[in-house]
Protein backbone atom coordinates (compact mmCIF):
# COMPACT_ATOMS: atom_id res chain seq x y z
CA UNK A 1 0.00 0.00 0.00
CA UNK A 2 0.84 3.52 -0.88
CA UNK A 3 -0.47 5.47 2.43
CA UNK A 4 1.05 8.67 2.68
CA UNK A 5 3.89 8.34 -0.11
CA UNK A 6 4.22 11.18 -2.29
CA UNK A 7 4.46 10.70 -6.14
CA UNK A 8 7.67 12.22 -7.23
CA UNK A 9 9.27 12.56 -10.29
CA UNK A 10 12.00 10.09 -11.31
CA UNK A 11 14.92 12.30 -13.02
CA UNK A 12 17.85 10.13 -13.06
CA UNK A 13 18.85 6.90 -12.40
CA UNK A 14 19.44 6.93 -8.71
CA UNK A 15 18.71 9.71 -5.92
CA UNK A 16 22.23 10.81 -5.93
CA UNK A 17 21.90 11.83 -9.61
CA UNK A 18 18.27 12.88 -9.18
CA UNK A 19 19.42 15.36 -6.71
CA UNK A 20 22.42 16.62 -8.65
CA UNK A 21 20.08 17.09 -11.82
CA UNK A 22 17.90 19.11 -9.90
CA UNK A 23 20.51 21.27 -8.72
CA UNK A 24 22.36 21.61 -11.58
CA UNK A 25 19.21 22.73 -13.55
CA UNK A 26 17.92 25.22 -10.65
CA UNK A 27 21.49 26.99 -10.54
CA UNK A 28 21.38 27.25 -14.10
CA UNK A 29 17.54 28.93 -14.23
CA UNK A 30 18.46 31.45 -11.20
CA UNK A 31 21.74 32.49 -13.08
CA UNK A 32 20.38 32.44 -17.04
CA UNK A 33 16.66 33.17 -15.69
CA UNK A 34 15.89 30.68 -18.58
CA UNK A 35 16.48 27.20 -19.60
CA UNK A 36 15.87 24.51 -22.22
CA UNK A 37 14.76 20.83 -20.90
CA UNK A 38 12.63 17.98 -20.77
CA UNK A 39 8.94 18.26 -18.96
CA UNK A 40 9.60 15.41 -15.85
CA UNK A 41 12.92 17.51 -15.20
CA UNK A 42 11.05 21.10 -15.66
CA UNK A 43 8.71 19.66 -13.68
CA UNK A 44 11.11 18.30 -10.88
CA UNK A 45 13.31 21.60 -10.76
CA UNK A 46 9.90 24.14 -10.50
CA UNK A 47 8.95 23.27 -7.14
CA UNK A 48 12.32 23.52 -5.86
CA UNK A 49 13.65 26.69 -7.19
CA UNK A 50 10.22 28.14 -6.14
CA UNK A 51 11.35 27.21 -2.75
CA UNK A 52 14.68 28.45 -2.44
CA UNK A 53 13.03 32.27 -3.51
CA UNK A 54 10.51 31.61 -0.68
CA UNK A 55 13.73 30.74 2.15
CA UNK A 56 14.88 33.90 0.85
CA UNK A 57 11.79 36.33 1.03
CA UNK A 58 10.18 34.54 4.40
CA UNK A 59 14.01 34.62 6.39
CA UNK A 60 16.63 37.23 7.49
CA UNK A 61 19.47 37.80 4.96
CA UNK A 62 21.48 35.53 7.13
CA UNK A 63 19.71 32.62 7.68
CA UNK A 64 18.35 33.19 4.19
CA UNK A 65 21.87 32.28 2.85
CA UNK A 66 22.59 29.55 5.01
CA UNK A 67 18.94 27.68 3.68
CA UNK A 68 19.76 28.41 0.05
CA UNK A 69 22.97 27.28 0.22
CA UNK A 70 22.98 24.21 1.74
CA UNK A 71 20.32 23.25 -0.82
CA UNK A 72 22.10 24.97 -4.05
CA UNK A 73 26.38 24.88 -3.02
CA UNK A 74 26.79 27.50 -5.27
CA UNK A 75 27.53 31.03 -4.16
CA UNK A 76 26.81 33.40 -6.77
CA UNK A 77 23.05 31.47 -7.31
CA UNK A 78 22.29 32.15 -4.09
CA UNK A 79 23.56 36.35 -3.92
CA UNK A 80 21.68 36.75 -7.21
CA UNK A 81 17.92 35.18 -5.17
CA UNK A 82 19.17 37.64 -2.16
CA UNK A 83 20.06 40.51 -4.64
CA UNK A 84 18.04 40.86 -7.82
CA UNK A 85 15.57 38.40 -7.41
CA UNK A 86 13.78 39.53 -3.53
CA UNK A 87 13.47 43.24 -5.24
CA UNK A 88 11.62 41.75 -8.52
CA UNK A 89 9.30 39.28 -6.22
CA UNK A 90 8.98 41.40 -2.95
CA UNK A 91 5.14 41.89 -4.32
CA UNK A 92 4.42 38.27 -4.99
CA UNK A 93 3.89 35.50 -2.99
CA UNK A 94 4.39 32.44 -5.28
CA UNK A 95 3.92 31.91 -9.12
CA UNK A 96 7.98 32.96 -9.55
CA UNK A 97 8.36 30.16 -12.19
CA UNK A 98 6.61 29.44 -15.79
CA UNK A 99 6.51 26.34 -18.46
CA UNK A 100 6.27 27.30 -22.23
CA UNK A 101 6.03 24.34 -24.63
CA UNK A 102 8.63 24.38 -27.01
CA UNK A 103 8.64 21.74 -29.24
CA UNK A 104 10.20 17.86 -29.75
CA UNK A 105 13.81 17.08 -29.35
CA UNK A 106 15.21 16.13 -33.04
CA UNK A 107 16.48 13.28 -31.88
CA UNK A 108 13.93 11.00 -29.96
CA UNK A 109 11.07 13.52 -30.26
CA UNK A 110 11.08 13.89 -26.27
CA UNK A 111 8.83 16.70 -25.12
CA UNK A 112 11.13 20.13 -24.52
CA UNK A 113 9.95 23.12 -22.32
CA UNK A 114 11.05 25.99 -21.34
CA UNK A 115 11.50 27.39 -17.54
CA UNK A 116 11.95 30.54 -16.75
CA UNK A 117 11.42 32.93 -14.30
CA UNK A 118 8.33 35.13 -14.66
Amino acid sequence: MRHRVKKTQKVGSDRKHSTSIIRNLAVSVIINEKVQTTRPRAKAVQPFVERLISYAKKHDAANAIRLIEKDLQHDSASKKILEELLKRYEDKTSGFTRLLRVGNRKGDNAPLVQLELV
